[in-house]
């Protein structure tokens, strides 16, 4: 099994109706979740993106981000994840250094990126749920691309930016998939386990631990846009969650009265140090 799609297309022949993500009032299951990806690869594919070719995402957490991520993968590309929070300078440089063959945002996105006088590719401009319209666009069915190889490069993923410009980070197909089994046994996730997730799915906290996570444990997450604290203590609160990963300063907002969370059997804190009180 040599990449996350790999991963999904287990999971989708051998529980095709297991739940994979559920956000708001939508629900997508493994079966699902493969279909779609299927779907957007096939569009890609026909729009002329090749394997390699760089597909930028500039979306808020939602299905159609999990969609177009996996569809994008399946179809060979190199996702480039982009921070919704970047601006004009962060903006220009990422894509004067990405070149990316195509762009997938939302509208909000899309208004920012115009706004930025950016792009130069085509676009993709999508809602929060499935959007065939929108995929439809690209072009009629195309053959899918050969399943992707642990060697091949999948998501150009840049730094933070905090010792100079942010830096282009290539990781393959198959350090994804490593990365992901490793905090699977280090932490014993199993699919019996449902993760709260309201970071964001363009940093690799969320996305390289969260979803791939998930997806190798053949789990379920709960996903949010964004991070609320009062509407995640009383997500925490319902005992239907099992992990919940956060930053330090989600942590800290946290810690505050309010309903005890019930059945969380690991919490994690990464990306920057926590401080001992709040710990």
């Amino acid at each position: 099994m040599p990449s996350l799609v790999a991963a999904l297309r287990r999971v989708a022949a051998d529980r095709p109706s297991k739940e994979l993500l559920s956000f708001g009032g939508l629900s997508l299951s493994y079966g699902a979740a493969l279909a779609r990806a299927e779907f957007v690869a096939a569009r890609l594919r026909a729009a002329g993106i090749s394997p390699l070719d760089r597909v930028a995402l500039f979306l808020h957490n939602s299905p159609s981000f999990v969609e177009a991520y996996l569809g994008a993968l399946l179809a060979g590309a190199v996702v480039v994840p982009l921070n919704t929070r970047y601006r004009h300078d962060e903006l220009e440089h990422v894509f004067g250094d990405a070149s990316p063959e195509l762009l997938v945002t939302d509208p909000p996105g899309r208004e920012t990126i115009r706004a930025c006088g950016l792009s130069g590719c085509r676009e993709v401009v999508v809602d929060a749920g499935s959007d065939d319209r929108a995929w439809n666009a690209l072009g009629s069915n195309a053959g899918i691309a050969r399943e992707p190889e642990a060697g091949q490069p999948a998501i150009l993923l840049y730094t933070s930016g905090t010792t100079g410009r942010s830096k282009g980070a290539i990781l393959t197909h198959g350090n994804l998939l490593h990365g992901a089994r490793a905090v699977v046994e280090a932490w014993e996730w199993t699919p019996a386990d449902r993760l709260y997730l309201a970071l964001p799915l363009f940093h690799m906290h969320g996305l390289g631990v969260g979803l791939h996570g998930t997806l190798a444990a053949g789990a379920s997450l709960t996903l949010e846009r964004a991070f609320d604290p009062d509407r995640t203590r009383a997500a925490l609160a319902e005992g239907t969650h099992t992990l919940f990963f956060g930053v330090p300063t989600m942590h800290t907002r946290l810690v505050a009265p309010g309903p005890r969370p019930k059945g969380l059997r690991l919490v994690v804190s990464g990306s920057a140090p926590l401080s001992p009180p709040a710990f």
